[in-house]
């Protein structure tokens, strides 16, 4: 008898471990040995027909104010459709604010201040997609997002480290807003000159009327003399007034071009791999320095983070890089640099495919997805309930998210976005 009523007090716990997973519950699918390990990860999958069914996220973003959403590749279609088919969904949940890796933080900034709208008024909204934008901008998920920002019902950050052509303009008129009858003397004309040729060279060919030359060593010296008389005024300007964030920012931007400084001496060819390597690191720091600044000064806002998988995983160490086996171990991620201070707040979802227009080798783990959700073209996995499941705990398997190679995919996101088609018709909105 005794045994008997412990089975019926344990039944609600048997039944939420064995039944089909919902898209509201935690309950997971039990181990099954006779299955592989990307088999027993795949059956957790929610199939969805269509993608605008989001109801998976409600439980998500619950009590979570930081959303990452990675992307295989920056040029795949389905998954960027897809993304800003969940921003409109989430703008019914309060997350109003979208952050862009490839964007300045600077240029985001003064964008979305009503207080610069006269500086910005004629400035051409499209480069917030970064390199998507190309591909998606005549759809109507695209029109949408655009029309939001433009009516300031979202605002638009960007967090990367890179440099824009607006930024001059934008810093000027900062100090000049907060100059409290005090203008910084600097020969702004130079500056720009300068600036433009240290940190957008790569974009000089499109911009004809600007000297290309290569900035000697005492053209470099003099430019950085004049940030540092851009910070030691914006100091100035603090100590006088106290901070806020117009001032703030400036500091902020003036942190991204040491990391950019050192990226331009590298070059975009990896000629030297470790000295690539390190910029790519540095990078990833100052990107979840960036995150972390906006966060910290905007703590009301619930941010969607738009970035690649790479920088979204939260333990890069736990998978493997093919050229170099060691090589993980000294890199972390955007994602590890923001969980350890933010870890509460976010969740970090990977997003794949088991077809993509430009790779025909695809991960076990997409292949299994696509063999367990029938005739499905969407789903997703929560890597939370499962990552200290039994069976499930410490296990790798293969999975192409970030190139094909096996990894401990639990640990390195909270949940996986299944796309089963990255379409490469960029005609139509589907």
């Amino acid at each position: 008898m005794k045994s008997f009523k412990c089975y019926f007090l344990l039944l609600p716990l048997i039944l939420s471990t064995c039944t089909p997973q919902s898209k509201t519950s935690k309950a997971f699918l039990l181990w099954e040995e006779h299955l592989s390990v990307e088999q027993n990860i795949a059956k957790n999958a929610i199939p969805m027909e269509s993608n605008e069914d989001f109801s998976f996220l409600d439980d998500i973003v619950r009590n979570r104010s930081v959303l990452i959403l990675g992307e295989e590749g920056h040029s795949d279609y389905m998954t960027s459709i897809v993304k800003l088919k969940m921003i409109d969904y989430l703008q019914n949940k309060g997350f109003k604010s979208i952050a862009f890796e490839g964007y300045s933080i600077l240029l985001s900034y003064i964008f979305s201040n009503p207080k610069y709208s006269e500086l910005t008024k004629n400035w051409n909204p499209s480069p917030f997609l970064g390199s998507t934008d190309v591909l998606i901008n005549d759809t109507d998920s695209y029109k949408s997002f655009i029309a939001l920002m433009k009516e300031g019902r979202i605002k638009v950050w960007g967090f990367d480290c890179y440099s824009s052509f607006i930024d001059i303009e934008a810093v000027k008129a900062i100090l000049d807003e907060n100059a409290s009858g005090e203008l910084l003397s600097v020969d702004w004309p130079k500056l720009k000159d300068l600036y433009f040729r240290k940190f957008l060279r790569h974009y000089l060919p499109y911009y004809p009327t600007i000297n290309p030359s290569k900035l000697t060593v005492t053209e470099q010296y003099g430019l950085m003399r004049m940030i540092d008389s851009i910070s030691n005024h914006t100091q100035y300007l603090i100590h006088l007034n106290g901070s806020n964030k117009d001032l703030k920012v400036v500091l902020q931007w003036i942190r991204n071009l040491n990391t950019t400084f050192s990226g331009i001496e590298v070059g975009i060819e990896q000629v030297d791999e470790p000295i690539f390597q390190l910029h790519n690191r540095n990078r990833d720091i100052q990107m979840a320095e960036n995150l972390d600044w906006i966060i910290e000064n905007f703590p009301d806002e619930k941010i969607v983070v738009w970035c690649a998988n790479f920088h979204c995983a939260l333990d890069i160490s736990q998978t493997r890089y093919s050229a170099d086996s060691l090589l993980y171990f000294t890199f972390q991620s955007t994602g590890e640099f923001l969980a350890a201070k933010h870890r509460e707040k976010m969740y970090s979802m990977a997003f794949t495919s088991s077809t993509k227009w430009d790779e025909n080798d695809r991960g076990m783990l997409e292949k299994e997805i696509d063999n367990t959700i029938g005739t499905a073209q969407f789903a997703f996995i929560d890597f939370e309930p499962l990552r200290f499941a039994a069976g499930y705990r410490d296990k790798k398997f293969e999975s192409n998210v970030i190139l094909k190679k096996q990894g401990k995919w639990l640990y390195i996101f909270d949940g996986l976005y299944y796309i089963q088609n990255q379409d490469k018709d960029h005609s139509k909105d589907n």
